[in-house]
């Protein structure tokens, strides 16, 4: 992990005569305790379940980890949510637009985005500012999957369980930690970003899916 790496910098630094020093800071990440994703009918029944897991495979031992388990984006809130799906393209704002043209209500429903086009937390933004109540992000196989090549483990390309994870902070607004709890300046994050902290994180839910869970909608 981290700091496996960081202490691994410091000695070799240390080993070429350079002083180094490790400097731990408290910042703002959130992990998942559990996750799931239902489809539902109109009465209120369950007629498919994602998986949200990935594939383990015998030749990489990898994927037999703690981790395989835990899809999610850092600094997605907690939450549950029942709504309908709204699908938005890649959730950029011609894409919410078009659906406003249309006369599709993104308010109070679930919107699920593909990933590719713009970063995974501008995606988010631009569905809270539709009024969506939560947010599904899927890999999809046209921009990194077997449309373009050999999947892994065979190629480099995105298998169909495979998620891709990673932070939906607003970092167009302002990028590191959004409480700014290492501050030896003495600012605060709105004194430096001119943003709140909560203005800076999601404020619904934001999930990431594979492709091979996508198919249930």
């Amino acid at each position: 992990g981290d700091l496996e790496m960081a202490e691994y910098v410091k000695a070799t630094f240390e080993k070429v005569g350079i002083t180094a020093v490790l400097d731990p800071q408290k910042v703002l990440l959130t992990y998942p305790v559990s996750s799931a994703l239902e489809l539902l009918d109109v009465s209120g029944k369950m007629v498919a379940k994602a998986s949200l897991a990935e594939d383990t495979l015998d030749s990489d031992p990898t994927t037999h980890t703690w981790w395989r388990n835990h899809t999610f984006n850092g600094y997605s809130p907690s939450g549950e949510v029942t709504a309908p799906i709204v699908y938005a393209n890649y959730g950029l704002p011609e894409d919410f637009a078009a659906l406003e043209e249309a006369g599709v209500e993104v308010k109070g429903s679930i919107v699920l985005m593909r990933y590719g086009e713009c970063f995974r937390g501008l995606k988010a933004m631009n569905a809270q500012k539709a009024g969506a109540l939560a947010s599904i992000i899927y890999s999809d196989p046209e921009e990194d999957g077997y449309a373009k090549g050999s999947v892994y483990p065979y190629g480099p390309w995105r298998p169909k369980s495979s998620v891709q994870r990673g932070s939906i902070q607003f970092i167009s607004l302002c990028a590191g930690d959004p409480t700014r709890a290492y501050n030896p300046h003495g600012m605060d994050v709105e004194k430096l970003c001119g943003f709140s902290s909560k203005e800076l994180i999601p404020q619904i839910p934001v999930l990431p899916i594979s492709y091979g869970d996508a198919l249930i909608f």
